[in-house]
């Protein structure tokens, strides 16, 4: 009897993940330059960026040229009056190097702030906007 309820259990998750993962929000974009996501350095493209769906703290990027991607962790969504702007993301660029600063989904779901990147001495920064698209089917 117990793992007869075990395997309804598993299967309803199962089901809940499925249904979160069929719902996520996907956006595009095309970013001219390339740009640092954490650690990883994400080359100019056009983008897929999956945006967060059943309570999980990261997005996806992945580069439609090259397959390549990258999983954005944030803190906290943000609900900034900003948010029912246009969708965008925002890069913060120093000297030739650029980091994925915040993304805007629009249509009043909230936003997301990533680590800034560490600037060194007297230099300075620049936000740069990208604006993002919705992907149908």
């Amino acid at each position: 009897m117990k793992s007869f309820k075990l395997h309804y259990v598993l299967a309803a998750a199962a089901l809940t993940a499925v249904a979160s993962t069929a719902s996520a929000q996907i956006l595009k974009a095309e970013i001219p330059f390339s740009f640092r996501t954490g650690q990883t350095l994400m080359a100019p493209g056009a983008y897929e960026v999956k945006m967060p769906s059943g309570g999980v703290p990261y997005l996806i990027l992945r580069n439609t040229d090259t397959g390549k991607s990258s999983m954005v962790v944030f803190r906290n969504p943000e609900y900034w009056s900003a948010q029912s702007g246009d969708p965008r993301l925002t890069f913060t660029c120093a000297a030739s190097r650029c980091a994925l600063q915040q993304v805007w989904p629009g249509g009043g779901a909230p936003g997301y702030t990533l680590p800034a990147p560490k600037l060194a001495s007297g230099e300075a920064a620049i936000a740069r906007e990208v604006p993002l698209s919705r992907v149908t089917n």
